[in-house]
């Protein structure tokens, strides 16, 4: 129990800075430090919209469809 714990806790964690990553690339609000950084559900500017475990949308049934983190491209789309 206790490894499934740490295994949450670092999967989170890595979860984080690539978030917080991905924000500075595409110019979305974040913290100065990772370690600070709380992704929120939604995070979008004129340009970008960013999704933390959001449930995709399918045609068919599909148990695990809660993505991490989805970058959607608004020119593109």
């Amino acid at each position: 129990m206790l490894a499934q714990r740490e295994y949450k806790r670092r999967h989170d964690n890595v979860a984080r800075y690539v978030h917080w990553r991905l924000c500075e690339k595409y110019k979305l609000d974040r913290t100065n430090k990772w370690y600070d950084h709380k992704p929120e559900g939604v995070v979008e500017n004129v340009n970008y919209k960013m999704l933390v475990d959001a449930m995709i949308q399918c045609d068919k049934k599909i148990e695990a469809r809660k993505s991490d983190i989805v970058l959607e491209d608004k020119k593109r789309s």
